[in-house]
């Protein structure tokens, strides 16, 4: 059986399909038509590094080879799943949600730790802070 060569798709030592000369997986292209349902046009668009040529040949390599390559996808998603499962629920993202629910978006509802000397970390205040004030529009 014949090898088809497909221009501008190079496989890595791994064997996974790039679009040559960039660190860009066929895979990503082929998520992005089918995840956000975009043509060739609004994937340039959204990565204008690529040219019209990487674009197609990545959707038709994707096509030629969809049986594996949505294997792949299934178990990526599967891994996603699976740490999902076993990660303990974020602090930060806790707060935040009770803060929303109870309206008190002052950065003393949000503190989310300390440093040694017990006082609330200014690290995580001064990001807190920055993140509300962007998110009033200010």
């Amino acid at each position: 059986m014949a090898t088809v060569s497909y221009p501008h798709i190079e496989l890595s030592a791994d064997g996974v399909p790039y679009l040559e000369g960039t660190r860009t997986k066929v895979i990503e292209i082929a998520l992005d038509s089918l995840a956000h349902h975009w043509d060739a046009e609004e994937i340039q668009r959204q990565h204008p590094h690529l040219t019209m040529g990487q674009i197609h040949a990545a959707l038709a390599y994707y096509h030629d080879h969809r049986e594996a390559l949505d294997a792949h996808i299934s178990q990526q998603l599967a891994d996603v799943d699976r740490i999902a499962g076993v990660q303990q629920p974020s602090l930060l993202r806790e707060k935040l949600k009770r803060a929303m629910r109870t309206g008190c978006l002052d950065s003393s509802c949000l503190v989310v730790g300390s440093n040694h000397t017990g006082l609330p970390s200014l690290t995580i205040r001064v990001f807190l802070e920055e993140s509300l004030h962007l998110g009033r529009g200010g």
